[in-house]
């Protein structure tokens, strides 16, 4: 029932190490924590305890870094982002959002059973603080549709950190609820401060000034040798991901096979090339018929224009999903003319889901070509042109959208044909400088002379402005890239 996702990272330094005691709106030196709180998540009922940088150790007396226990997942700043617990019959997953001041902002409840295909979305919390950055409201959404509720909070007791100790709690909505809560926090003891330094140096501690230097010294060579080792790692690192990518993408856009189209003949062939009956049994005939129920639960239909409905994708799931029956189905090699003819529209509606069609900027790529060709012939080094070749079809490739993300954009009613985000930076900065004015001064002397004063400055601030942003965005074509892989080759959104 468990499911693990592995995300693949790249560490510049040592993990890093944050204060869970936020997840259970805690402040200061807190090593433990019990109280009588009615909340959603099973394990911020029961006592907690934490190290001394404030990492959790134990949730309800049971080791939290036990996977058999919890399997907490953490972002890269090592915050906590979902804690998952089995607790019998259900297994509860709930992820964490944070804001800009690492509080909680937004906790989305899940739960999996055996009854269950997958995880299914239980609720949505999202959370508000007052000004002493204390919780103040809780507002609860079901994913059902079923009546959600509000919970409110007013704090009587608060300790020097900021800490509240008691508060009354009051729950509006599908349930009701009224009442104290209170909890006790023990505190670690807070660090000792550093004696202040003799303002005289011992005759010790002057004659092994020198050697400390020279240790010092040894010290920071070798920090720079690991240092400068580390760095050659790194880069080793981000060339073969950025081979992975490329090949992923090249073979996903010219090597990936589509699902192969057969008439009932063909499949009769097939049949015979793997030794099966010329006619499928009967156990083989209510597979196919299972197989090709589920792939008509699974599709999204719509109604054209004329009343006719058709079949299209809208997620990379009911792609998957889909292709793998059809992959079974033509396994089994149906000789049904029906389930035949079922059979092949499918596979043609699953192949024209995932072409593909360039998403991103023309102008975007076009810019950044001329800005590094004008780079390459002003230093006399082509190294920029090779770096736009390689770049450039990077952003090309990345940018290449499946066809069944357009469809669910049409089908929620979105403009598909909106001017690209690139596209729009760049009209941005240029209609910016359209837009400058030329200001004239024309003054007319006592003794009837005249002379005129121009003054461009607003136009040569905007076009420096505009060569910057232009110049600043063609830099980043890499980064534009990689997040438009992540988008249409990761997530799919």
């Amino acid at each position: 029932m468990k499911k693990t996702v592995l995300l693949i990272c790249l560490l510049a330094s040592a993990v890093c190490q944050a204060d869970d005691r936020a997840l259970w709106e805690l402040k200061g030196n807190v090593t433990s924590y019990e109280g009588s709180i009615a909340d959603d998540a099973p394990w911020k009922e029961r006592p907690v305890t934490f190290d001394s940088e404030g990492r959790v150790l134990t949730i309800g007396g049971l080791d939290a870094n036990e996977p058999a226990n919890f399997q907490i997942e953490r972002d890269s700043n090592g915050r906590i982002t979902s804690i998952a617990s089995d607790r019998g019959d259900e297994y509860i997953t709930v992820k964490y959002t944070y804001d800009g001041q690492g509080r909680v902002v937004k906790e989305e409840t899940s739960f999996e059973n055996d009854y269950s295909d997958g995880p299914m979305p239980w609720s949505t919390a999202v959370l508000e603080y007052d000004d002493m950055g204390l919780l103040s409201k809780r507002t609860v959404t079901m994913a059902d549709g079923s009546e959600g509720y509000t919970d409110t909070y007013t704090y009587s007791e608060v300790d020097n950190d900021g800490n509240w100790l008691t508060r009354r709690h009051l729950r509006e909505g599908a349930e009701s609820i009224d009442q104290e809560e209170s909890r006790n926090l023990q505190m670690g003891e807070a660090a000792q401060a550093e004696p202040a330094d003799d303002q005289q140096k011992s005759f010790t501690q002057l004659q092994n000034e020198e050697l400390q230097q020279h240790l010092n010294a040894k010290l920071e060579k070798d920090r720079n040798f690991a240092q400068s080792a580390l760095g050659i790692l790194l880069l080793i690192l981000q060339v073969l991901l950025c081979i992975a990518i490329a090949a992923h993408m090249i073979y996903v856009n010219f090597f990936r096979k589509p699902l192969q189209q057969h008439n009932v003949e063909e499949f009769r062939a097939l049949r015979q090339a793997a030794g099966l009956t010329s006619e499928p049994t009967t156990e083989e005939e209510d597979q196919m018929l299972s197989r090709t129920q589920h792939i008509d639960d699974l599709v999204t239909k719509g109604t054209s224009g004329t009343g006719e409905t058709f079949y299209t994708f809208t997620k990379n799931n009911q792609v998957k999903k889909v292709k793998q029956l059809m992959q079974e189905i033509e396994a089994l090699a149906p000789t049904d003319p029906e389930l035949v003819a079922n059979y092949n529209e499918y596979a043609e509606v699953l192949n024209n889901a995932e072409k593909r069609e360039f998403s991103g900027s023309w102008p975007f790529l076009a810019v950044a070509g001329i800005i590094l060709l004008v780079m390459a012939i002003g230093s006399k080094n082509f190294m920029p042109i090779l770096l736009f070749v390689f770049a450039g079809g990077t952003y090309y490739l990345a940018s290449m959208r499946p066809l069944f993300m357009r469809w669910s954009d049409e089908l929620k009613g979105k403009d598909t044909n909106k001017r690209k985000f690139m596209t729009g930076l760049m009209a941005g900065a240029l209609g910016m400088v359209a837009s400058a004015k030329t200001y004239k001064t024309v003054t007319h002397w006592s003794d009837g002379t005249t002379t005129t004063d121009t003054d461009n400055s607003e136009t040569w601030i905007s076009l420096g402005l505009a060569v910057i942003v232009i110049a600043m965005a063609a830099a980043l074509i890499m980064v534009v890239a990689l997040v438009n892989y992540v988008r249409n080759y990761i997530l799919y959104i």
